[in-house]
């Protein structure tokens, strides 16, 4: 995967649809980090589906 040609943002503005609003701000990733954070959820599954309900 290239890299973007522009800098990302530190964080991104999560918007209320209807109202343009702004509701919330969350930390951007890079695609790298969302690589990771994938794998990482990949590898808990298996222990998390192994749990037995309750």
């Amino acid at each position: 995967m290239s890299e973007p040609s522009e800098k990302l943002p530190d964080e991104l503005r999560v918007l209320n649809p209807a109202t343009e609003e702004v509701v919330a701000t969350v930390p951007a990733a890079s695609a790298a980090d969302v690589d990771a954070a994938v794998a990482r959820a990949a590898r808990a599954q298996t222990a998390w589906a192994a749990l037995a309900p309750g």
